[in-house]
This record gives C-alpha cells, structure tokens and sequence, in this order.
C-alpha cells in the first residue's frame, strides 16, 4: 500500500472517529434535554451573557441565540454587532462575556493571554464582492479578480469599462457603461475589512502592498475621491444600494438578503468561482490542516490557510468566524451557562443555518464541544457583570430560516430579536440568486491563458484574568 493510500485511510479513520464523538455527545445532549434539566439560574432565575464584535456572523448568531434562549429559559444572550476590533476590545477590558471575531487573534494577542483564552471556529461564511452597475443583467455575474480589485481599491482602475475589466467579462464589453467606479468599503475596524485585504495580498502581492492589509487601512481610493466608507455590513449594503456604479465587499447573507447582484471571483487555479457552500467548504478543507489540536492553541495561521486556498472549486474570499471567550469565569452560574452555549453550537448549530452560512466540519465541531468541557469556574476570569435589571422576557418576532446555504435558495427575511445590532438594521427582504453553477470560465485567464467560453466549472467592570 503506497502512502497516500495510507494516509488517505489515516484521514478517514480520524473523520469517522470525530463523527462518533459528535454523534454521542448529540444523543447525551438531547437525553439531558429530555430529563427537564434546568438552565443555570442567576439573579431573578436568569444568567445574563453579553457578546460583542463582528457583523459578518450577526445573522447566524441571532439565531442561534434565539433558539437557544427559546430552550434555555434561564439564560439571556445578548450581542452587539460592533465589529471584530471593537468587540476584541471590549471583550479585553472585561465589557462582554465573549466576543465575535472574523479573523482570529493575532500570534502576539494570543501569546499575552495564553492558557486563558479559548478561541472557536463556530461557523463558515464568505465576504463577497457586490456591484450597482445597472446596465449589466442580473441573470449573469461579473467575473473580477484579485488584481482588478485591488488596482480599484488602490483607485489606478477608474472606469467600467476598463480594458483589464473587459478582457475579464468579454460578454460586457457592448453594455458596460464608461462611468467612474466609486469603491465602498468598511469605515469601522472590521474583521471582513481584514479577510478581504488578505485576499488582495495574496492574489496580487506585488501591487497590494502589507501596509494595506488589516482590520483598519487607509484606504488609497479615498485620495483620489472615488472612496465610500459604511459602517458595518448594513453601513455598505446601504451604500452599494444608493450609489450607482459602486462595487463593496461585504458578508455574502447580507448581499444574499437584500437581492444585491454577487461577482464570481477569480481563485488561486484560474477559475471564477461563485461563493456556493460547496465551494465554501473545498476552501474550508484546505485550512483544516492548520487549526491547532485545542481551543487554547493558535490560530494565528488559519487565515492564511484558508483565504485563497488551493483547488479549483475553492471559493477564495471564504473564512471562518470565531467565538472567543475566557477558559474561566468568576461565576459558575455564568461559566456553565456559556459551556451550555457552546455545547448546544456544536450539537444543534447545523441544525439552525441561515442561507449565506455553512456549518464547520465535524473536526471543528468536537474542538467546541472540547471547548465546552473546558470552561470552568476560576478566580480572576474575564467576564463582564450582569446589566442593571434587564427585562427577561423576549420581544420581537422569531427569526425564521431557509433550509440550506446557497446562492439558488430563496428565503424570508431576517427579524431582529435579542441581539443588539449597532450601525444598522439586521438586512432583510428576500435574497435573490442566479442559476449559475459554482465555477464558470469566461473569457481569458492570466493564470490559465486562453480565452472564453461559458464551458461549467463553476459594555460592571472586570479586569481580565
């Protein structure tokens, strides 16, 4: 037996071993469900959570929030979507219980709290790339790649109708008006801000420089005038809608929400491919290899890893969202009421997607459930006190979802419940979607040479500890 053989039969041993620990941990889980086990209680019988940070995962959290306080009675989740930095920070000063992150911590962040902090990949998504260019149809993406973007972004690329624009959409050149491009971007210190500049990078390393890659940039198309910055994700959905000829980057449910026409990317092989959750997940498969074997390793690699990632379907702006919270909280009521958390991601998450997200392997999923068995009561643990008396009752309608992650699927709208989003609404309306498949060549490739052709590839303060 050669050794890839070998090790093929290696990686499905392990996978399967992960399914059975997943698989076991659901039929204990909904076993204690089943005895009426109750929720951990705190003042008033309720335990307060206070989450804060990225936008990108705002739409899945709030529903699996809703649904876990629908089950949980005794526990309140609240989350303000404010941003990755934001929420890092908060969550650093002791203002939150836990924080959302797009990217994960950096090397030197993780080295100053190792042991104590534990860092989650709780859910795949994409940030992809919407245009408002009303002459083009809606049954048919724009093809773009790395390179296009980022002499956009860099403000070198001013027009529709450039010729490194055409030779990538050779169908378009009849219809696509000679109108300046007004690039929007994030005006807060984002996550997406960061994956997206990442990309930039790798696909295009000698025009891209580092200094412009990060949570927060000065962007150079906002020198020369043709620079729009929105807060949040609805901050440049608004943007994209209200300014003709713009082109943004934002989290694909958001475009998905608001029927915003989404561009196929060109990825690291050649081939333009649409942000479908099977290409989300050829992506995702990439960067399994580079997740540390615990919650308390480092993850400081995994962006990398992922973004841009090798193979032909891979969607190359794909990411994993993280949840990061302290290994010990002062309170064992609020130390078990986030391990219940945790527990019930991993178990139920799959269960409760909203279209635009896609579930973590199993891989991941025992990492939470390691993660859930971890967090325990310890002196001197970061969590934020409970709020000043907040009503325990919930208000708002509940949130529904469609059945699967896709650009085919239509669905309702979102309903904000318990989550508090900040710098705009949660998106709602009805997504849209093309019939396109998942990968597509169209015209000629600067990796592959060639040309055309349509042929399918398609906020009481605590220190932290």
């Amino acid at each position: 037996m050669g050794a890839a053989e070998a090790d093929r039969r290696v990686r499905l041993f392990e996978a399967f071993f992960l399914a059975l620990i997943v698989a076991g941990s659901t039929v204990l889980y909904q076993g204690i469900k089943g005895m009426g086990v109750s929720a951990p209680s705190g003042e008033g019988g309720v335990v307060y959570l206070r989450g804060a940070g990225a936008t990108f995962p705002y739409p899945q959290f709030e529903l699996w929030f809703s649904e876990f306080m629908r089950e949980n009675p005794g526990v309140v989740v609240e989350y303000q979507a404010v941003g990755s930095g934001a929420g890092q920070e908060q969550f650093f000063k002791g203002l939150v219980d836990f924080c959302g992150s797009d990217p994960p911590l950096s090397r030197d962040r993780w080295k100053e709290y190792r042991g104590r902090v534990l860092q989650l990949p709780v859910v795949l998504g994409a940030i992809v790339v919407s245009y408002n260019v009303p002459e083009l149809p809606a049954d048919r993406p724009l093809n773009l790649s790395g390179r296009v973007l980022a002499l956009i972004y860099l403000g070198e690329i001013e027009f529709w109708d450039d010729p490194r624009i055409l030779e990538l959409n050779p169908g378009f050149s009849d219809i696509m008006p000679h109108a300046r491009i007004i690039a929007i971007h994030r005006s807060d210190s984002s996550g997406s801000t960061q994956v997206f500049t990442h990309f930039l990078r790798k696909a295009a390393p000698d025009v891209w420089g580092p200094e412009l890659v990060g949570k927060a940039i000065d962007w150079p198309v906002d020198r020369v005038g043709r620079g729009i910055g929105g807060k949040g994700n609805p901050g440049v959905v608004a943007a994209l809608k209200s300014t003709r000829y713009s082109v943004g980057y934002l989290e694909l449910s958001y475009a998905l929400a608001e029927g915003l026409p989404v561009a196929a990317i060109m990825n690291r092989e050649g081939f333009f491919v649409l942000p479908t959750a099977e290409a989300v997940q050829e992506a995702a498969r990439s960067a399994l290899q580079s997740l540390p074997p615990t919650p308390e390793g480092d993850f400081s690699g995994e962006l990398d890893a992922i973004v841009y990632a090798p193979g032909e379907r891979a969607y190359p702006i794909t990411t994993f969202s993280h949840i990061i919270l302290w290994k010990a909280y002062p309170d064992p009521r609020r130390a078990q009421a986030v391990a219940r958390l945790l527990e019930w991601i991993a178990v139920e998450g799959e269960d409760h997607m909203v279209e635009g997200y896609v579930a973590v392997p199993p891989e991941v999923r025992a990492m939470i459930l390691e993660a859930s068995r971890m967090v325990t009561r310890g002196g001197g643990g970061g969590g934020g006190g409970a709020p000043a008396r907040i009503p325990a009752q919930r208000t708002g309608v509940p949130i529904r979802h469609p059945g699967a992650p896709g650009l085919r699927h239509g669905g309702p709208g979102l309903r904000s419940l318990r989550v508090l989003p900040q710098g705009g609404d949660a998106p709602g309306g009805r997504p849209g979607g093309g019939d396109r498949g998942p990968l597509h060549r169209e015209g000629p490739s600067p990796r592959r040479g060639g040309g055309g052709g349509g042929h399918l590839l398609q906020p009481r303060l605590l220190p932290p500890p």
